[in-house]
């Protein structure tokens, strides 16, 4: 336990800060809802893109950005007037422009259509599926967004606490060297834990999700969170960069404090779109 405790660095209270501060913000969203959260959606999205964009110019000098930004418009009308279905067609529609503008120019620049065809897809359409998720009719968007923030969350508090404990088995070493198996398994946990709190929660927002639907959300969201945490670290490691910007200081930008957030949002989204 000692140990433990020694291992609590200023960095990691300074952690602990942030997430109260972030989770503060986001309850009083959520609580707003409406045009607040819409807005705060799509910030989301439009920062995210903007930060990836600037990311994988370090290794594509030829990527622009005004096909992100034509994206973030089109995306935002679909999703608001056709939902899900809006915001693929948005995508597809995006991409075939990105295409035409090369073959109009005539230029044989794969790199370029490949990597913004990349920021398109991750974190564009994920980013993209939470602002629909904000978009759907209320009560729904505010809980959604709230499973949405903190089935992603939680599990990852879960596994940095127990991998910290008890994590002695390298997870993917390259691509984060601190992750464990052991911390995952304590994160399924956490998704599990998150989804049993968030049904007796969710009675706030007058809803009646069964008990059974919350849990496997909180085990699914949970390996997904992981999945897109370990996503946008692989991207920074190829890239090598350490933050994908440095608007929170020193725990990092959108995409830092997203990244499990963009996997968990389509589930969230797919599930009150295709079962709830």
């Amino acid at each position: 336990m000692a140990d433990w405790v020694k291992r609590m660095s200023a960095s990691m209270i300074n952690r602990i800060i942030v997430g109260i501060i972030l989770a503060a913000v986001v309850g009083l969203v959520v609580a707003l809802g409406g045009v607040v959260l819409m807005a705060a959606a799509l910030l989301c999205m439009a920062g995210t893109m903007y930060e990836m964009y600037r990311a994988v110019k370090r290794l594509a000098p030829t990527i622009q950005l005004w096909p992100m930004v034509f994206y973030v418009i089109i995306s935002s009308v679909g999703a608001r007037f056709w939902g899900i279905l809006g915001v693929v067609a948005a995508f597809l529609v995006a991409v075939m422009v990105v295409f035409a503008q090369k073959i109009l120019e005539g230029k044989l620049d794969f790199e370029g259509i490949l990597f913004s065809v990349f920021v398109l897809l991750y974190p564009g359409l994920f980013a993209s599926l939470l602002y629909s998720l904000a978009l759907m009719p209320d009560p729904i968007c505010r809980m959604g967004v709230l499973m949405a923030i903190f089935m992603a969350s939680m599990p990852d508090m879960f596994a940095y606490f127990t991998g910290m404990a008890f994590g002695k088995h390298k997870m993917a070493p390259v691509i984060s060297p601190k992750k464990s198996w052991e911390g995952a398994l304590g994160g399924v946990l956490g998704g599990l834990v998150t989804g049993v709190a968030l049904y007796f929660i969710q009675s706030i927002f007058g809803m009646a999700i069964p008990l059974l639907d919350f849990v496997l959300l909180g085990g699914i969201c949970a390996i997904a969170g992981m999945i897109g945490d370990l996503a946008a670290s692989l991207v920074k490691r190829t890239i090598d960069i350490k933050d994908y910007s440095r608007i929170f200081m020193d725990h990092g930008g959108l995409m830092d404090r997203l990244d499990s957030v963009l996997f968990v949002a389509p589930v969230i989204c797919l599930y009150f779109f295709l079962i709830a």
